[in-house]
């Protein structure tokens, strides 16, 4: 079986045992970009603008700064401060959108290998969970189920080679 099929299948069968994990996660990422753009849009709607004081600032006596382009130096600090805050905004909007994304990606791989993961059952589907969802080593599970390490390897290559042939992913990418 080609490398890249057997990790995409991998990676497919680790994200529907790790989903509920994965899924909280994200959810709590939403929660806080959602947070972080409300106190910056909250900021910006109530001029919430602080500037630091200009280093050649004028004397009391003088009444009138004047600049070349007619723009005091509060006027563009704040249209800077301002400039870097919508950008803030649409750099979280974006993070927000890839959390979507990925929350998306979890969604359509748990359902496309659900099912084909539900066929193993007994020792095979033990194998699966050890692997995938407690992250355990093939020597730790072979020690923990009484079988070799060559046995609880081949088995995991067998299912996920059966797996991926479920879904038609690229069969004419698989080598024997």
């Amino acid at each position: 079986m080609d490398k890249d099929i057997f990790e995409e299948t991998e990676n497919k069968v680790f994200k529907y045992f790790n989903r509920d994990k994965m899924t909280k996660s994200l959810n709590e990422k939403l929660k806080i970009l959602d947070k972080q753009i409300e106190s910056i849009e909250n900021d910006l709607r109530k001029c919430n603008v602080s500037i630091e004081e200009e280093s050649s600032s004028p004397s009391f006596e003088q009444k009138v700064q004047t600049s070349g382009t007619g723009i005091s130096y509060a006027e563009r600090e704040v249209m800077r401060v301002t400039e870097l805050q919508t950008k803030r905004i649409l750099s979280k909007q974006l993070e927000r959108q890839k959390v979507l994304e990925q929350l998306d990606d979890i969604e359509i791989a748990c359902n496309e290998i659900g099912w084909k993961i539900e066929e193993f059952e007994g020792e095979l589907k033990d194998i699966l969970k050890f692997l995938y969802k407690d992250r355990l080593g093939e020597n730790a599970i072979a020690e923990k189920m009484n079988i070799g390490q060559p046995q609880i390897n081949k088995r995991k290559q067998q299912m996920i080679r059966k797996i991926a042939l479920w879904d038609g992913w690229n069969i004419e990418k698989m080598v024997e």
